[in-house]
């Protein structure tokens, strides 16, 4: 029981750490610790408390340097739309507070369909998986339809071809694929945020640490969207949260409304990867494959365990993500925010350097030049989501593998 205990913290502790610091993912850590802790402690249990903690953990704290710093991954880069938005209107917590609240009401809302979701969701999966490209071709159509002209709707079009040309033909660039995702969200959501920032020498508003009224019926609207969504993707490699929240929020939603879908979206998709082992037997994430890979069958005493350890851990991360966040904003409203920029800017361009040498500064440059051409031209910066879902619209359509 005491090493189950150690390995939970572990995992707690690693889920902050790898949503805090951009570029560590959970993924990374999985490869590193899987390799060393088989011969130390070969328990299956043990292992599984590890990886959970940690993929529950991130999953709500991912958030917080997407949208306080604009340091994006995977799962919450499209955070640093809205979420920059309500920082420079003092209320940077709030919108991290969303996100939050979202993943822990995604997180219940997945508990209540437990019972459902074991008899349907083998179902769902055989229903969708032929279909998954149509599903997103269809949101990608709509999403560009979404702009207001004709010349805005011919620019998405071609910056969503152009982004994800960059996701096909990029993946063959001498790149750390543990990286690599890392670099590109930097170039295409990150960086140009922060070098726009500086240029209009914007200053850090004094943050405001109340909320604001939010209906129930849109926070209920938001979180169930979002689970579903969570859910749909859990099941389909390939499919993350960013394509999951894009196809929660279709049509035009509320800022709040989107931030509460990626937090539900982001959890629920983290929760149901781990569920499929048990219910289909394959894994649906990088985290659920670490664990196929380790502990081989995953029978009810495993998923007992899933079950267990995301409650704990749910709990935790939203303690502890609402603490951080408050930290951070307090650090970053005692210091000269052009600066903070510049200085998040440079750390970035370094990180990159160092995980993926000049050809990531290549990559680095040629997204980050796309982001900035995106945000100029007033398209939907949704559409640079093309760099995942291109990819993942030929890979299920047997085009591209």
């Amino acid at each position: 029981m005491f090493e189950i205990f150690l390995f939970f913290l572990f995992g707690i502790v690693a889920g902050v750490v790898a949503g805090i610091i951009p570029g560590i993912h959970p993924n990374f850590i999985a490869i590193v610790v899987s390799s060393l802790l088989f011969s130390i402690f070969p328990n299956n249990i043990d292992f599984i408390a590890f990886i959970v903690a940690m993929g529950i953990t991130n999953s709500f704290i991912s958030a917080i340097p997407s949208i306080l710093l604009g340091a994006p991954e995977e799962e919450s880069c499209l955070a640093i739309l809205p979420g920059h938005y309500f920082l420079m209107k003092g209320y940077g917590y709030y919108a991290v507070k969303l996100t939050i609240v979202g993943s822990l009401s995604g997180f219940i809302f997945c508990l209540f369909v437990l019972p459902i979701a074991y008899f349907i969701f083998p179902l769902i999966y055989n229903l969708i998986r032929n279909f998954i490209h149509i599903i997103l071709l269809v949101v990608v159509l709509f999403t560009i339809l979404l702009e207001k002209s004709k010349r805005k709707m011919i620019l998405a079009t071609s910056i969503f071809l152009i982004s994800g040309s960059i996701g096909i033909f990029g993946n063959d660039l001498p790149i750390n694929q543990n990286f690599y995702l890392f670099v590109a969200l930097t170039g295409l959501f990150g960086i140009p945020t922060l070098l726009l920032s500086i240029k209009r020498a914007e200053s850090l508003p004094e943050q405001k640490m109340k909320e604001k009224n939010l209906s129930i019926k849109t926070i209920n609207k938001a979180i169930f969207s979002g689970s579903i969504a969570g859910l749909i993707t859990g099941l389909l490699p390939g499919v993350g949260a960013s394509q999951a929240t894009m196809i929660a929020t279709l049509g035009k939603v509320s800022r709040e409304y989107f931030l509460l879908s990626l937090g539900a979206a982001t959890t629920s998709n983290v929760f149901f990867s781990f569920l499929a082992l048990w219910l289909i037997g394959k894994p649906r994430s990088g985290l659920a494959i670490a664990v196929k890979n380790f502990v081989g069958y995953v029978g009810f005493e495993e998923f007992l365990t899933f079950i267990i350890i995301s409650l704990i851990a749910s709990s935790l991360s939203t303690i502890v993500g609402l603490w951080i966040s408050k930290r951070f904003l307090e650090t970053l409203s005692k210091l000269d925010y052009r600066k903070i920029n510049i200085f998040v800017a440079m750390f970035l361009f370094f990180l990159t350097f160092i995980f993926s040498s000049f050809y990531g500064i290549f990559l680095l440059i040629i997204t980050t030049s796309l982001g900035i051409f995106t945000i100029t031209s007033k398209v939907r910066r949704v559409n640079l989501m093309g760099f995942l879902i291109l990819p993942t619209i030929l890979f299920f359509s047997g085009i591209y593998f």
